[in-house]
């Protein structure tokens, strides 16, 4: 009875150990995890940091490209009122000469008149 306890007790002992290996063993693979888990944490913060740069250039970029467009607008619209302006300053000097032209066409007609006169 007591060889049958002792072995009993042996075996118990020898579960024992086995269950102590298999945990200590678990703990390791659990702390490697732990740190593995920690590793892609921190890359993907870096990732995340690297992703907002890139995204904080582009809105400066955007709002450079948006201010130089806005740029480029108000030179359009200057340029096409210098142009209204201009077109109009032609059309008046276009109506200038063709009233110079009838006066001059005017007077023309009253000289020979006047020379017809005199005759």
């Amino acid at each position: 009875a007591l060889r049958e306890e002792e072995q009993a007790v042996r075996s118990r002992g020898e579960n024992l150990e086995q269950q102590r290996v298999e945990i200590e063993h678990a703990g390791r693979v659990s702390r490697e995890q732990a740190a593995e888990v920690k590793q892609r944490e921190a890359s993907l913060r870096e990732k995340e940091e690297a992703i907002g740069a890139k995204m904080a250039a582009l809105r400066e970029e955007e709002q450079a490209v948006r201010s130089r467009g806005e740029n480029l607008e108000q030179q359009r619209v200057e340029i096409e009122h210098a142009g209204r302006v201009s077109r109009e300053q032609a059309a008046e000097v276009k109506q200038r000469e063709a009233s110079l032209r009838e006066k001059e066409e005017a007077i023309g007609a009253k000289m020979a008149a006047l020379r017809e006169e005199e005759q």
